[in-house]
């Protein structure tokens, strides 16, 4: 499934999809991932500021323009390095061994 949308005021949310490919024309401040596998997530050059929120979700990319035409894929991690540092805060950390 592919959708395409101008802009959107506060966010755009995908909830159990499966291979879905969405791009931004103009703007869009948040992004929500839930429940998804495979989401493919293509910004204009006005959303580089986009938030996104994923949880529960594997397989996902940013694709960011530049140059004419063409995108720089972003992966979004699916798995935490997680420690606890002097027992006083969590460092979270993405783990550099998984991969999709």
């Amino acid at each position: 499934l592919a959708i395409k949308f101008t802009s959107v005021l506060s966010s755009i949310e995908f909830v159990n999809c499966c291979q879905i490919k969405a791009q931004v024309i103009e703007y869009v401040p948040t992004i929500k991932i839930e429940k998804t596998d495979g989401c493919h997530i293509y910004l204009s050059n006005l959303s580089f500021n986009t938030k996104f929120i994923t949880s529960k979700s594997s397989e996902m990319t940013i694709n960011v323009p530049f140059g004419d035409g063409e995108y720089k894929k972003y992966q979004i991690p699916e798995q935490f390095k997680i420690c606890l540092q002097d027992r006083k805060q969590l460092i979270i950390l993405p783990n550099e061994l998984s991969a999709f």
